[in-house]
């Protein structure tokens, strides 16, 4: 209802429902006819189902933009108009986000744009802490795909037309968007006046104790391997990996053995993975317009572009 309700914004709402066996979609075909609904009739996973979505969005030659807003996330009235005010009129623009609040407290945040950090792990800047004066926009690293714009411009420079990779099928697919952004001259934005409201791993929730970790530590070697320039991750290879270290012993004291266990797994895994992004590197690194140079100083800058 809240996509339906935003003000100054004729955009269409489009729905997939990644073959759900609750009777999501027969409700949403009741409830909200207007809508246009995409029934898979398997799970594709969040990469997947979005670049659906999206492939049918784009089928509309009038649509510049498009809004993602995950299953558990609901949108203030003016999020659309807020975050279009600002990148309207702005050349080169892949995406942007507004300020992302706790669904249950909203004196919370969940987001405010996402990077990676010097000991390339990937953040969610302003994740639990509390919501403070709404600042000035500015250019970030990326987006929190939870809620987020992206340009069609953008889109259609992606391999394939494709935003996500398909092979992430969930967790760390909008950090991979970002870095390649960032790499190939594309600018992302934080617009803290635009205010949305996210659950937070809703979905995964349903799925195996451990899965998301697993997926997390997974996917995040595939972003490194995809992305990051050889010279710059051995710079910064020696705190990661005192970084690493310290995040197994503390999902071991802190969520149990188990989960440890899982992200374990999940780095084994994307190490063992890592020859299938390989092309997608080389693809990458022929299309790269900043230096190493400028990578090392987006790591130290936390995010923040300007």
């Amino acid at each position: 209802q809240s996509l339906l309700d935003q003000t100054g914004s004729a955009g269409n709402v489009y729905v997939i429902d990644n073959a759900s066996t609750d009777g999501t979609a027969d409700l949403i075909d009741d409830l909200f006819p207007q809508v246009r609904l995409i029934r898979s009739p398997v799970n594709t996973g969040f990469s997947r189902g979005n670049n659906l979505m999206i492939a049918e969005a784009l089928l509309d030659r009038s649509v510049e933009y498009v809004a993602l807003v995950n299953s558990d996330a609901a949108l203030a009235l003016t999020w659309t108009a807020e975050v279009l005010a600002h990148i309207g009129e702005l050349p080169n623009v892949a995406a942007a986000q507004g300020r992302t609040l706790d669904f249950r407290d909203h004196e919370i945040l969940d987001s405010e744009y996402i990077y990676i950090g010097p000991n390339l792990q990937c953040v969610q800047a302003g994740f639990g802490q509390p919501v403070g004066a709404a600042g000035q926009p500015r250019k970030v690293f990326g987006v929190n795909a939870a809620a987020a714009i992206f340009s069609r411009a953008f889109i259609e420079q992606q391999p394939d037309n494709n935003l996500f990779d398909d092979r992430f099928y969930m967790y760390y697919e909008d950090i991979d968007v970002a870095f390649r952004a960032f790499m190939t001259g594309w600018d992302s934005y934080s617009v803290p006046t635009a205010i949305a409201f996210h659950m937070g791993s809703a979905s995964s929730r349903k799925r195996p104790t451990g899965y998301a970790t697993y997926m997390c530590f997974r996917n995040q070697s595939a972003v490194m391997v995809k992305n990051m320039p050889a010279s710059v991750f051995v710079q910064f290879l020696p705190r990661a990996v005192v970084s690493e270290l310290r995040r197994y012993f503390l999902l071991c004291r802190i969520d149990g053995f188990r989960i440890a266990l899982s992200a374990l797994r999940g780095r084994i895994v994307g190490i063992l993975r890592a020859p299938l992004y390989l092309p997608a590197r080389r693809d990458l690194a022929m299309q790269a317009r900043v230096s190493s140079k400028h990578v090392t100083l987006m790591l130290r800058s936390r995010g923040l572009m300007d």
